[in-house]
C-alpha cells in the first residue's frame, strides 16, 4: 500500500491522464490528479492571477462528456471552477443549446463557476445569446460579424478579445456592459471605430493593436484605466487623451507613429513604458513627472536625448539599444535605483550620465563604436556586467572601483591596448577580450575569482603572463596569440579547458604537466614540437593537435588515466605506442598521419570504440587486435594498407570505412557478428566479398568500382538494406540476393550484369538503378517488388518493361536512350506511377500507360517511331508532356486532362 502524502509521486507516472481509480480514491488524490499536466476527465488545477482554479477546456462538441462526468466536475469545491468551451465554424452553434443545459444545472445546483466563450470563424453572434448572459470572458477570432448588438447589457462579461476578426461594426454595445474591465482588439479589418470605449467607466486595461486611429483623445474619461495597448498603431500621432490618468501603470506603444510622450504628463502611477521602433519620437518629454516608472524600452526609436529621465527616482531599467540618434545618456545621472542600461548599437559619444547610479548592475554598450571611454562607470560598486564588444574605447581604467564586478567583456575592441583597471577586482569571473588590440593580461593580476579568459585572436599579446597563480582559473582561451609559452598556467590547479589553437609560436605544452582538474587540450595549426609531460594531468579526456606538422611525438600522453578522445588529424606524429596506457580512451583520429605507419599501441585498450586513420601511411592494423569495444574504424584512402587483419573476432564492430584503401580481402571480418556497414568503394584489389557470408546485422554494403565478380557472399546478410557494386564489370548475376526480404536499395550502375532474377522474393525493393548495363534486356525479377518505387534504367539493353507488371508503388520509371525498347507495356494501370522518362528510345507506342491516373510528367522526345498520344488523353493529373521529335501531329490536344500545364510537340 502506498501512504496519501506520496500521492503525487504515483502520479507522476503517468504521461497523460492518471486513471480515475487512482484520482478517486481521495480528496488529495483528487487534488493531485488534477494538478497533473493530463489533469483527470479534462479537469486542471492552475493559478491565475494569484488565484488557484480548476479549469475545464473543452471543444463544443464535447459537451456530452460533461454530463458523463458532471460528478467529478461538481465533486470538489475548494476551488472555483472555471469552464472554458471552445466553438468553431457553423456546425459548432448545434451544439448552444446542450451548452446551455449545462450551465442551467450548474447555477440550479449552485456550484460556484466562471463561464469562458472561445469563438472562431463564426458569422454572427446572436445564437449564442442566452449563453452570453453567463459569460465573463469571451475570446473571437477569424469572425466576420455584422453587429455586436448580442452584447448589449451582459452584467457577468468583464473581458472581451477581438483578433483577426472582420466587419463593420460598432463598439457601443460594450458601452452597456457595466462590469466590463478589459476590451483587447488585435487587427479587425474594417474594424470599428474605437471612440465608444471612452465611454467604459470601469475599464482598465484597452488593447487597440494595429487600429487606423490617429490620437487617444476618447480615453480622456477612463479615469480606471491601467493599462493601453496601442501596438503597430501606425497612423498613431499623439497620446494626449491619456494626460493625467492617475491609475495608468502600462503604456505599450510599441511601433506605432506617435511623435511625443507628452500625453504622459500627470500619470504619476505609470510603471513602464515601451515606444520600441517608435521612429518618430525625437524626445521623452512627458515622463519627467513618472516618480514611479521602473521601466522604459525605446530600443529603435527615434529619441536624440533621455534628459526627461532625471526625474523618474524609481527607474530601474533603460534600453535604448539601436538608438542611432542618441549621443549621451545625460538624464540617468544619480538615479538611485537604476540597475540595468542597455545602450547596444546606439550612437552614443560617453556615459558620463551614468556617473552616481550606485544600483547599477548591467550596462550593455556593444557596437558603440563612438564612445572612447567608460568614465561614468567609476566607483559604481554594485555594477556585476559589462558588455563593451565592438566598441571604440580605448581603455577600462574607470572600472578600477567596481568591486562586484563578474563579467567583462571588451572584445573586438580594436582601439584598447591593454585591461589595466581589473587588476584585484576580487569578485570577477569571466572575461572576454577576444580579437581585441590588447598586448598583455597584466591587469589580470590579484582577479583571485577568475574562472574564464577569452583571448583567442589578440595578435599583439605575446605573453600569458597575468594569470600566474590564479588558483580559480578553469579556462583559457588564448589561441591564434603570439605566446611562445604556458608556463604561467602551471600554478593554475583549477583549469579544466584550455586552447592555444593557431599559436604558431609555441613550440611545447610545458607547463600544464600536474594539473589535476585539466579535461580539454587544444593545439590545432599550432606550432608545437612536443607536448611534453602531462603525467599529472589525471583528469584529462580530450587532446587536440590537428594538422601541428612538427608534432613528432606523443610520448607526454602516456599513462593518462581519462584520456578518452585524441584527435591528431594531419600531424606529424609517427606512432601511437604511448597510448598503450591509455585505458580509457575512447576515440582516436590520426588521419592525414602520414608518417605514421602502424596503429601499434592501441591493441586491448578494452574502451576504445572508433579509430579514424584515413589517408595516412599505415601499413597495417593489426595493433586494433583485442579491442573488443570497437565500434567504428575508417582506414580509407590508405594506399598501403593491404589487409585487415587485426580486425578479427571484433565483437562490437558495426562500421569499416576503407574505400580506395590497397586491401585485397575483407575474410578477417567473417567473425564480426555485430557489423552493419562496409565501404570498399574503389579497393581495385579487392577481388571477392568473400568474409561477409551470414553476418546478420549487415544492413549496408559499398562495392563500387572494385575488382569483384560475384556477390554470392552475400547470401545470409538477411538484414542487408543497401547495396552498391557500381562499375563492377565482372558481375553476371545476381546470385546470392534472393530471399534478401530487407534490402531497399540496389545500385549497379555500369557493371556487367545480364540479369536481375536474383532480385525475386526482395520484397522490401524501393530503388533500383541499372543504368548502363548493356548486357542487361530483361527486368524479369522485380514481379513481388510490391513497394518498388523507383527504376532507373538509363541506356540499357532492356527490351520490355513487362517485368515491372504488378510493381504497385512503382512512382519514376527512367529508360532513357533505351534502343531495344519498343513499348511501355508492364505499366498499365500501375497507380502510384508520376514519372515517367523514355526519351531516345525505340518506344512506338504508349498504351501501356494507359490506366496510369497518377502520371504526372512524361519525358518522349526524339523517340522517332511513335505516333500517337491518344492512350494519355483522361488522365486527370498529367501535367507535363514532351514529344517533340516524334511522330505525333502537331495539332493533337489532350482536352480532356485538366491539369496539364506542358505540352510539347515541336
Amino acid at each position: 500500500m502506498f501512504t496519501f502524502h506520496n500521492i503525487s509521486d504515483y502520479m507522476g507516472y503517468f504521461e497523460k491522464s492518471p486513471p480515475i481509480a487512482l484520482a478517486g480514491i481521495s480528496a488529495h488524490a483528487r487534488e493531485c490528479g488534477e494538478h497533473h499536466t493530463g489533469g483527470v476527465l479534462g479537469c486542471t488545477i492552475s493559478t491565475d492571477d494569484y488565484e488557484i482554479r480548476r479549469v475545464l477546456t473543452v471543444q463544443s462538441s464535447d459537451v456530452a462528456s460533461i454530463e458523463r462526468s458532471y460528478w467529478w466536475i461538481t465533486g470538489q469545491r475548494s476551488y472555483s471552477l472555471r469552464i472554458v468551451a471552445e466553438f468553431e465554424y457553423k456546425k459548432s452553434l448545434e451544439d448552444i443549446p446542450a451548452w446551455e443545459k449545462v450551465l442551467k444545472r450548474l447555477e440550479k445546483n449552485k456550484v460556484e463557476h466562471t463561464f469562458v466563450l472561445n469563438i472562431r470563424c463564426v458569422e454572427s453572434l446572436l445564437p449564442f445569446a442566452i449563453l452570453l448572459e453567463r459569460t465573463e470572458e469571451i475570446h473571437l477570432k477569424g469572425c466576420t460579424l455584422e453587429s455586436l448588438a448580442a452584447l448589449e447589457r451582459l452584467n457577468r462579461l468583464r473581458n472581451i478579445e477581438f483578433r483577426e476578426c472582420w466587419g463593420s461594426v460598432s463598439l457601443h454595445p460594450l458601452a452597456t456592459c457595466p462590469n466590463l474591465t478589459s476590451v483587447s482588439v488585435y487587427y479587425f479589418v474594417n474594424g470599428p471605430n474605437p471612440e465608444t470605449l471612452g465611454r467604459l467607466q470601469n475599464v482598465k486595461k484597452i488593447v487597440l493593436s494595429r487600429c487606423n486611429m490617429e490620437n487617444v483623445d476618447f480615453l480622456k474619461g477612463c479615469a480606471m484605466l491601467e493599462c493601453l495597448e496601442v501596438q503597430s498603431c501606425r497612423w498613431l500621432r499623439s497620446l494626449n487623451g491619456l494626460l493625467g490618468l492617475k491609475h495608468l501603470k502600462i503604456v505599450d506603444a510599441r511601433s506605432s507613429g506617435i511623435k511625443s510622450l507628452r500625453g504622459l504628463t500627470g500619470c504619476v502611477a505609470l510603471k513602464s513604458v515601451n515606444v520600441r521602433e517608435c521612429k518618430e519620437l525625437k524626445s521623452l518629454d512627458g515622463l519627467s513627472e513618472s516618480p514611479n516608472l521602473r521601466t522604459l524600452d525605446a530600443s529603435e526609436s527615434g529619441v536624440q536625448n533621455i534628459h526627461a529621465l532625471s526625474g523618474c527616482a524609481a527607474l530601474e531599467d533603460v534600453n535604448v539599444q539601436e538608438c542611432e540618434n542618441l549621443k549621451s545618456l545625460d538624464g540617468l545621472c544619480g538615479l538611485k535605483k537604476l540597475k540595468i542600461v542597455k545602450a547596444e548599437g546606439s550612437g552614443i559619444e560617453n556615459i558620463k550620465g551614468l556617473t552616481g547610479c550606485m544600483a547599477l548592475e548591467e550596462v550593455n554598450v556593444r557596437r558603440c563604436g563612438e564612445l572612447k571611454s567608460l568614465i561614468g562607470l567609476s566607483g559604481l560598486q554594485k555594477l556585476r556586467l559589462l558588455t563593451a564588444d565592438h566598441s571604440g574605447i580605448t581603455d577600462i581604467l574607470s572600472l578600477t572601483g567596481c568591486t562586484s564586478l563578474e563579467e567583462v567583456d571588451v572584445s573586438w575592441g580594436k582601439m584598447l591596448e591593454s585591461l589595466d583597471g581589473l587588476s584585484g577586482l576580487k569578485k570577477l569571473r569571466k572575461v572576454s577580450a577576444e580579437c581585441s588590440g590588447i598586448e598583455s593580461i597584466q591587469g589580470l593580476v590579484g582577479c583571485v575569482a577568475l574562472e574564464e579568459v577569452y583571448v583567442h585572436g589578440c595578435e599583439n599579446m605575446d605573453s600569458l603572463d597575468g594569470v600566474s597563480g590564479l588558483h580559480n582559473l578553469k579556462v583559457v582561451y588564448c589561441g591564434k596569440t603570439q605566446i611562445t609559452s604556458i608556463e604561467p598556467l602551471s600554478a593554475c590547479f583549477m583549469l579544466e579547458s584550455l586552447s592555444v589553437c593557431y599559436c604558431e609560436k609555441l613550440t611545447s605544452l610545458d607547463g600544464l604537466s600536474g594539473l589535476k582538474r585539466l579535461k580539454f587540450v587544444h593545439a590545432t595549426w599550432s606550432g608545437i614540437k612536443t607536448i611534453g609531460k602531462l603525467t599529472g594531468c589525471v583528469s584529462l579526456e580530450t587532446v587536440e593537435a590537428i594538422r601541428c606538422e612538427k608534432l613528432v611525438s606523443i610520448d607526454g600522453l602516456s599513462g593518462l588515466p581519462s584520456l578518452k578522445t585524441l584527435y591528431m588529424f594531419a600531424s606529424g606524429i609517427r606512432d601511437v605506442i604511448a597510448l598503450n596506457t591509455c585505458t580509457a580512451l575512447e576515440s582516436v583520429s590520426v588521419g592525414g598521419c602520414e608518417d605514421l605507419a602502424s596503429l601499434d599501441g592501441l591493441s586491448g585498450l578494452k574502451n576504445l570504440k572508433k579509430v579514424v586513420a584515413s589517408d595516412s601511411g599505415i601499413r597495417n592494423i593489426g595493433g586494433l587486435s583485442g579491442c573488443v569495444a570497437l565500434d567504428e574504424v575508417n582506414v580509407s584512402y590508405c594506399k598501403k594498407l593491404t589487409s585487415l587483419s587485426g580486425l578479427k573476432g571484433l565483437p562490437n564492430l558495426k562500421t569499416v570505412e576503407a574505400r580506395e584503401s590497397g586491401i585485397r580481402n575483407i575474410r578477417v571480418l567473417s567473425e564480426c557478428k555485430s557489423l552493419e556497414t562496409v565501404n570498399v568503394e574503389n579497393c581495385r584489389e579487392l577481388i571477392s566479398l568473400d568474409g561477409l557470408t551470414g553476418l546478420v546485422k549487415l544492413r549496408v554494403v559499398k562495392a563500387k568500382d572494385t575488382g569483384i565478380d560475384s556477390i554470392t557472399p552475400l547470401s545470409g546478410c538477411n538484414a542487408l538494406e543497401r547495396l552498391d557494386i557500381t562499375h563492377c564489370q565482372k558481375v553476371r548475376s545476381l546470385d546470392g540476393l534472393s530471399g534478401l526480404q530487407n534490402l531497399k536499395y540496389f545500385i549497379a550502375v555500369s557493371s556487367g550484369l545480364n540479369n536481375i532474377c536474383g532480385l525475386t522474393v526482395c520484397v522490401a525493393l524501393e530503388k533500383l538503378d541499372v543504368s548502363y548495363c548493356g548486357a542487361l534486356i530483361s527486368l524479369e525479377g522485380l514481379s513481388e517488388s510490391k513497394r518498388l518505387k523507383s527504376v532507373e534504367a538509363t541506356e540499357c539493353g532492356v527490351e520490355s518493361l513487362l517485368g515491372l507488371t504488378g510493381c504497385v508503388s512503382l512512382e519514376s520509371v527512367d529508360v532513357y536512350r533505351c534502343k531495344n525498347l519498343s513499348s511501355l507495356d508492364g505499366l498499365s494501370g500501375l497507380p502510384k506511377l508520376k514519372w515517367v522518362n523514355a526519351a531516345s528510345s525505340g518506344v512506338k507506342n504508349i498504351e501501356g500507360l494507359t490506366g496510369c491516373e497518377g502520371l504526372e510528367s512524361l519525358d518522349v522526345h526524339f523517340c522517332g517511331y511513335l505516333t500517337s498520344l491518344q492512350c494519355l488523353d483522361g488522365l486527370p493529373n498529367l501535367r507535363s508532356v514532351k514529344a517533340n521529335g516524334t511522330c505525333v501531329p502537331p495539332h493533337i490536344q489532350l482536352c480532356r486532362c485538366p491539369n496539364l500545364k506542358e505540352l510539347i510537340l515541336e
